[in-house]
């Protein structure tokens, strides 16, 4: 046993900060929504009362950004318009700011930080327990939200939502309620969403979570089984529609890099490819490659600079290459 919280809660949802801290907020104490908020301190095993939400919520998401604050998504308030609001947490002033809405009340919904830094919310339900298929991103530099190019298919709540590997563009959806057995990837770079291999059986209300060797772990979930299932996502340059698929492939060397690097990629049909480089917030910063290629191996020297021919910011940048339906990511590091 540890520290227990000073305000009983059921259905709170929990994060770790960057130092270390445990965030807690919202949830139900029998019937009343709470919105009183706690810290948990690992070295001293205690909880700390802190700013309390700007409302009281259950049904909510949160997901850290890359500036350490945390992002507050949706939840069951009331039957108004507050379903769609959203809020933003600083540890370091433990202070709560109220950011811009969803386009869509939700709540039961997933939010899940993209390679971008921006936020992914998936599922949930409006007030009128209709189950939404539109997915929103949130851009963390305008503070607005913007629908992504296409839905989910079907609409769920239930569901498990979650980031593949480190570097991988795409976000895994993952069942949902009433034993949904559909998969769906979200690819950062398209802004689409296209179907994967489904589970066998579905399920909802299930526990995921990401493996050391990039596969997906499945528990548990409604209806109740023991059995779990593995996923083994594809290479994100395969495309899942039919079997005519091809491989492309993309990496840059030296990586990092301070004056210039390397960048190498392969098709297996001729046909037109672009690589685009973005920053981290997803802003298109140069056009490597834009031509049509032959079949087979290609190498192009990038100096980290912009259209113009300006040297980028140090930092971190993707560059993203697409070959008809199929593309290929690299996460890339600009040094001083």
């Amino acid at each position: 046993m540890t520290d227990t919280l000073n305000t009983a809660r059921a259905y709170a949802q929990a994060v770790v900060l960057d130092d270390g801290r445990v965030l807690v907020t919202g949830g139900l104490d029998i019937m009343t929504l709470i919105s009183a908020c706690e810290l948990w301190d690992p070295t001293t095993e205690t909880w700390t009362l802190t700013n309390s939400l700007p409302e009281p919520q259950w049904g909510h998401d949160m997901c850290r950004l890359n500036d350490g604050r945390v992002l507050s998504v949706g939840g069951f308030r009331d039957f108004g318009s507050s379903m769609a609001g959203c809020h933003i947490f600083d540890p370091v002033s433990d202070t709560w700011m109220t950011t811009n809405p969803l386009n869509y009340r939700r709540w039961k919904l997933s939010a899940v930080k993209l390679i971008t830094g921006n936020v992914l919310v998936a599922g949930g339900q409006d007030q009128t327990y209709y189950n939404i298929p539109q997915c929103e991103i949130y851009d963390v530099n305008t503070s607005t939200w913007s629908l992504t190019n296409n839905t989910i298919d079907p609409g769920r709540i239930g569901h498990a939502c979650l980031a593949l590997k480190s570097g991988d563009p795409r976000v895994m959806l993952i069942g949902g309620e009433g034993a949904l057995s559909d998969c769906e990837l979200y690819n950062v770079y398209s802004g689409e969403w296209e179907d994967t291999d489904a589970l066998n059986p579905g399920r909802g209300n299930l526990a995921t979570t990401l493996l050391n060797n990039g596969n997906v772990l499945v528990v548990g979930g409604n209806p109740v089984s023991t059995d779990c299932q593995i996923f083994i996502p594809p290479p994100h340059g395969v495309s899942e529609h039919g079997v005519e698929a091809q491989l492309v492939t993309l990496t840059a060397a030296p990586n990092p890099f301070r004056h210039n690097t390397t960048v190498q990629y392969s098709l297996d049909n001729t046909g037109w490819v672009s690589i685009r480089a973005y920053d981290i917030t997803g802003t298109l910063v140069r056009t490597i490659v834009d031509e049509n290629a032959v079949k087979g191996s290609h190498t192009i020297t990038w100096y980290g600079d912009n259209a113009k021919g300006e040297r980028l910011p140090a930092g971190i940048y993707f560059m993203e290459l697409t070959a008809g339906d199929l593309s290929a990511a690299q996460k890339i590091l600009l040094t001083e």
